[in-house]
């Protein structure tokens, strides 16, 4: 899962479009439970709310979801990201980080410095990313509705969140930056770096949750 819209009560969040469709059961894992099976422990499963909005696999740029977190269930959402907190607001720039031109050797940086990002995203992917776990990547490219990076990410990090570490205006920092949906690392996956590229959090058609700057799982009352 990615990013929290919605106010308390009413809280929604977001994934990729692919990972179900509009009716869809929500499923996550709320524990490891005492009970094994051949040496595994189990999970204990909570259906938590249904898909309510869904792209369905729409393509780069075009592919989230929002699932409707049911009302048993509202009292356990944080809208902030796990250890790296935020976000605080949608980062909205566009352009591209470094433009290339391979067939003639040209390499432009961008004149706009708030375009490089370093981001970061907590997710569980595949061997690297196993139980969750944070991780930061470099920005490449801000278009209008996806956004790509470069950094340590598999499969099963794809409907993740990504925050920027900074954001558009001067002195922000962890602004929403949208959704990991399209994963490419090499096939054997035995370094699980690659390129991402997910659906800006402008895209969802919603109105995002602020989380706070101190991280979860430890929220401090009144913290911003």
């Amino acid at each position: 899962m990615a990013h929290v819209y919605g106010s308390p009560g009413a809280y929604q969040i977001s994934t990729a479009g692919h990972c179900g469709k509009t009716g869809d059961i929500g499923t996550v894992i709320g524990a490891v439970g005492n009970h094994t099976e051949r040496g595994a422990p189990v999970p204990v499963l909570i259906d938590f709310g249904r898909f309510s909005k869904s792209t369905g696999d729409a393509g780069i740029g075009k592919d989230w979801a929002l699932i409707s977190v049911d009302p048993a269930y509202q009292s356990l959402v944080s809208p902030t990201m796990a250890f790296w907190g935020g976000p605080f607001g949608i980062y909205t720039r566009t352009g591209e980080v470094v433009s290339t031109n391979l067939s003639r050797g040209q390499v432009a940086l961008t004149p706009d410095p708030l375009l490089v990002q370093q981001v970061v995203h907590y997710g569980h992917g595949a061997g690297v990313g196993a139980g969750g776990t944070p991780r930061t990547g470099t920005a490449i490219t801000w278009r209008s509705t996806y956004f790509t990076f470069f950094g340590a990410i598999t499969p099963g990090d794809s409907g993740s969140g990504t925050n920027t570490l900074a954001g558009d205006p001067v002195g922000s920092q962890r602004q929403a930056a949208g959704i990991n949906t399209h994963i490419y690392v090499d096939s054997s996956l035995k370094t699980g770096v690659g390129l991402m590229a997910g659906t800006r959090a402008t895209s969802v058609t919603a109105t995002l949750a602020n989380g706070q700057l101190v991280p979860y799982p430890a929220p401090v009352s009144g913290a911003p």
